[in-house]
């Protein structure tokens, strides 16, 4: 490679670079109760706070192709809520690896 070949190499790793941002799933029922459940769903707070998790990444100017989620009744919706609300487009995925 002759150095301008390395400087189209690197502009094409930079155009490539993807961000993966993590997020947590919004409060669940076991969290009100403090009881362990093995899949809880979110509460109506919960619920919110996903909604503006979406709001916070759509005002940051992200634009997410896919939602990646585990099969846990809470992170789906979650991302389902993201989704729905700012992200329509975005593919949701699951990922069974992370529970």
């Amino acid at each position: 490679f002759t150095m301008r070949n390395e400087q189209l190499s690197f502009e094409r790793l930079s155009a490539v670079r993807r961000n993966v941002i993590f997020v947590r799933h919004g409060e669940s029922e076991a969290n009100v109760s403090g009881l362990l459940s093995n899949d809880p769903r979110l509460t109506q707070r919960g619920e919110v706070q996903a909604l503006n998790a979406g709001k916070h990444l759509y005002l940051y100017g992200y634009s997410p192709r896919i939602l990646i989620h585990t099969e846990l009744i809470r992170t789906k919706e979650t991302a389902n809520i993201i989704k729905t609300n700012y992200f329509p487009e975005a593919k949701l995925q699951a990922f069974e690896e992370f529970q």
